[in-house]
Formats: C-alpha cells, sequence, structure tokens
C-alpha cells in the first residue's frame, strides 16, 4: 500500500461516506500520502442553468453557482477534518460525464489510486457496482478501489485473486502486485488473507461429455492431473516470495471456471474485499477487461480493488 502517495477520492456526499473517509484518511497515514477530494455534477457547464432556466425567479446561472458552492464547501468541510489529523488535502468540483471527467483528473493530478464508494446496491436485481464504477474499473489507468457501502472501513476477509505464470511476464506481474497490495492490507486491517488461484484443463469438459470420443477416461485423468500439476508449481514459485507474509492453509488452488470459482468462495467466505486484476492488452486501446472480471463484478457484493496490467492504455485521454 505504500506505493500509494497520491490518492483521489471520489465523495459526492462526504456526509454519508464516513467508511470512505476513514478509509482514505488510513491510507494518507500510512503512506505519507496527500489526498485529493473531488465531488462530480453529471452536467456540462452551463447545462444546469438552462434546465433551471424559466423554473425560478433568479438568474439560471445563480442557480447552478448555488449548486456548485454547495458542493465545494461540502468537500471543504471533509478536507478540513483530514486536514486536523496532518493530511495533505486539496478538493475540486468536477462537471460532465462523471467516470470521464474523474479520469481526466487522475491524468491531471498524476494520481495513483482511485478511491471511491459503489454507486449501486444489491437489492433484488440490482448490482452493487454500477455503470460509473463498471467504466472506471474498466478505463482508469490507476488502480481503481470500489468500497462496499455503509460498512465499516477495516477488512477482516481479504481475497487475493490471482493467475500466476512466470512464463507470462504480464500475467506474472498483475499477479505479482496482486499480491503485494494484498499483503500490505493484511498488514495494515490485520486481517484474514485468502490466495485464490482456479485452474482447468481447457476441453476437458468436451472430452468427458463426448459420446464420440475414443480418448480413455484415465488418459483424461492423467492430462487433468498434469495440468493440475503445472498449476500448482506456477502458484508455489510466485508465493515462494511472500512465505512469511502468508499461511499455507489460505492458499487454495480450485478447480473451475475462474469466474464461477471467484464469486462462489467469496459469497462462502463472506469476504470483504478482493483484490484482483482486469485482464488487458498491453497498450491496446479499447480491450479492457476479461470475462473473468466482468462476471465476478456483476456476482459479488463485497468491495473491489481492482489493478491492470503494465503498459494498460485507457481509451480516456487527458
Amino acid at each position: 500500500m505504500q506505493r500509494f502517495k497520491n490518492v483521489l477520492v471520489v465523495c459526492d456526499d462526504p456526509d454519508s461516506d464516513e467508511a470512505l473517509m476513514q478509509r482514505a484518511a488510513l491510507i494518507a497515514r500510512n503512506n505519507e500520502a496527500s489526498l485529493c477530494l473531488v465531488s462530480t455534477l453529471s452536467a456540462e457547464e452551463g447545462e444546469l442553468s438552462r434546465r433551471i432556466s424559466g423554473l425560478s425567479g433568479g438568474s439560471p446561472q445563480d442557480g447552478e453557482n448555488e449548486l456548485l458552492t454547495f458542493r465545494r464547501d461540502q468537500l471543504q468541510a471533509a478536507a478540513e477534518s483530514l486536514r486536523q489529523q496532518g493530511i495533505q488535502v486539496t478538493t475540486e468540483v468536477l462537471q460532465g460525464i462523471p467516470f470521464i471527467e474523474i479520469i481526466k483528473q487522475v491524468y491531471r493530478g498524476h494520481h495513483d489510486l482511485l478511491l471511491k464508494t459503489a454507486s449501486g446496491r444489491v437489492d433484488g436485481y440490482h448490482r452493487l457496482f454500477a455503470s460509473v464504477d463498471l467504466h472506471l474499473m474498466r478505463k482508469c489507468p490507476c488502480p481503481v478501489w470500489i468500497m462496499q457501502p455503509g460498512k465499516r472501513f477495516h477488512y477482516d476477509r481479504i481475497l487475493a485473486a490471482i493467475d500466476p505464470d512466470p512464463d507470462d511476464p504480464e500475467r506474472h506481474a498483475i499477479s505479482r502486485l496482486i499480491m503485494d497490495l494484498s499483503t500490505s492490507l493484511k498488514r495494515i486491517d490485520e486481517g484474514e488473507l485468502h490466495v485464490l488461484h482456479a485452474w482447468r484443463m481447457a476441453g476437458e469438459e468436451d472430452m468427458r461429455a463426448s459420446a464420440f470420443t475414443k480418448i480413455p477416461k484415465s488418459t483424461i485423468d492423467k492430462l487433468s492431473e498434469e495440468e493440475h500439476k503445472k498449476s500448482k508449481d506456477k502458484l508455489d514459485r510466485l508465493l515462494a516470495s511472500y512465505d512469511d507474509r502468508v499461511n499455507s492453509s489460505e492458499v487454495h488452488l480450485i478447480k473451475g471456471e475462474a469466474s464461477e470459482v471467484v464469486s462462489a468462495f467469496a459469497h462462502e467466505q463472506d469476504v470483504d474485499v478482493i483484490v484482483m486484476g482486469t485482464i488487458g492488452r498491453s497498450g491496446v486501446q479499447g480491450f479492457f477487461i476479461g470475462n473473468t472480471a466482468e462476471t465476478v463484478l456483476g456476482e459479488v457484493a463485497c468491495s473491489v480493488l481492482a489493478v491492470k496490467p503494465p503498459g494498460f492504455v485507457s481509451p480516456v485521454q487527458p
């Protein structure tokens, strides 16, 4: 966590985002980091004035200015509380399409972490992560930490969802980053860290289910066991650097589709936060998030810290 020195905190309602503000303060104190608090108005400059026009006797511009002043005053009050703790804080009100303006602010301020409360909710068919959250996790160039609303800011159970492969530098690098962040969270929160790697043998289901295959079951079993050993070797090679920070009893190598395995594990273990990667290709614009991450984000109801692969290029440019 000490890699984060310049944190952008999206707090559209700082009065009710107590857990968000506490987490931001904790990061700032532990890292000697500065914070920038931003609030977003989902309207371009002047658009609110045009909407207000004709609805009141005053100047339309006055209505927009009053709303901007209210948001700025809210942020300043929250910032002052943080400054009293010795934290360096700036504030900014952004106008426009929220996720685009937030990402532009990440570029302008050279921020290395984005912290935000989830905009959705888990209720019937509603999901925790709303459109703006998903856009940020897909497209923001820095790590994005979306917190579950209404929860305390300390985490008892942390899940590191990794996909190590020493022969694939990009995949291995993002797994190392996930481990670095997860072990730091474990230390700061004094929580329980679970490391999860889902493995499967490509085509195994088809080979076993096909009525026409002539491959003996024993051969399929042997191929599957070999794949399991390869996955375990890759996992062991990664975790060798974290022996002093990870308990072997909290390392899980589970067979199955990664999206299903991660979602089920998070539910069964009542995980508070998942640290996971969004799968992409270095230098390729428009290729943001893999099916695994997309499915997991649609299923879980806990906080998520999402990191990008090295060299990720955001489609939103400064």
